[in-house]
Parts: C-alpha cells; structure tokens; sequence
C-alpha cells in the first residue's frame, strides 16, 4: 500500500489574520462602550441616589422638630423666610434654629454651635419657610428647598437636582 502524504500546511493566511484581528477589535470596541456606559450609569445613579436620600432624610428632620416644637417664632405669622426658629420644650433645646450656610443646612439648638444636617456632596439651595398658622387654631409651617449634586465636572452624568417640600403641624396638647 501506498502511502498518501498530506502536504496540506496548517496555519493562518494573511487574509485570515486580518480578518481574525479586525473581528477581535470590533469585538473589544463593543465591550469598551458597553463597559462605559455602565459606568456612567453607575454614576449617574449614585448622584440621584445621594441627592434623593439627603432630601428625605433633611425633610423628615425638619418636620420632627416642627411637630416636636412649642411655638414657631420665625417666620412670623403669614410671613416666609429662610430661616426658621421654634421654642421647643427643653429650655437646653431652646431656640431650634434651620438655616442654610454656605450651601449647607445648619441646626442650632440652644445656645450649642450649629450641625450640619447635609452631606458634603450636596448643595442645598433656595430654603423657604412659611408660616401658615391660624390665629387660634392649627400652627403649621411649610417648607421647600433644592438639593444638588456637588461636582466639578460639568458631564451630565455628575449633574442632578431635586426640589423638596413639606409642610407639618405643631402637635400641642
């Protein structure tokens, strides 16, 4: 019996190889765009996230100090303003001060030093108060206030703003 000897060589032709690195290139541009999307989704959603928690969270303490409080003394009846002071019950509580300072939300109890209620990623801008008791009936004060996202960078996914409000009445018995 004879033989038969393959003379067939294995391997790659040029063509092949350009072919081969063209589709590995498409293929890792694809997963580089895809990875920076996902990336700027991560950021994008950690801002909304820290701006959405820190308003809740400023809303909710200052609605507690209000249905928590004695009396509102600033803003005075039918009045707004961005500052708002209550007498609470404590005398080493009294005055209960909210007042925005350099882009941060502040509270003042007694005669303390202030704490700053936000986080320092965020700006809290344009804090109104409005006092909307009735003479004789329910004391209540409303509120709204913007948070934004504190970044240098101007790309958008850095950049996110929410408006909050509220409104709570004083629970004296």
């Amino acid at each position: 019996m004879k033989k038969i000897i393959n003379n067939k060589k294995t391997g790659f032709t040029l063509i092949e190889f350009i072919f081969y690195i063209g589709l590995f290139a498409v293929f890792f541009v694809s997963l580089f765009f895809v990875l920076d999307i996902f990336y700027k989704n991560k950021i994008k959603n950690r801002s909304v996230l820290e701006v959405e928690q820190q308003g809740i969270i400023i809303s909710q303490i200052i609605s507690q100090e209000i249905r928590n409080a004695q009396l509102i003394n600033l803003p005075l009846l039918a009045d707004s303003g961005d500052v708002l002071s209550l007498s609470a019950f404590s005398p080493l509580r009294d005055p209960i001060i909210f007042q925005v300072v350099d882009g941060k939300i502040i509270v003042e109890e007694g005669a303390g030093s202030g704490v700053n209620l936000s986080s320092d990623r965020i700006i809290i801008e344009n804090l109104i108060f409005t006092n909307n008791s009735v003479v004789g009936g329910v004391s209540s004060v409303s509120f709204s206030f913007s948070v934004l996202y504190r970044s240098d960078s101007k790309t958008t996914e850095y950049q996110y703003s929410k408006d909050f409000f509220g409104t709570a009445n004083l629970n004296i018995k």
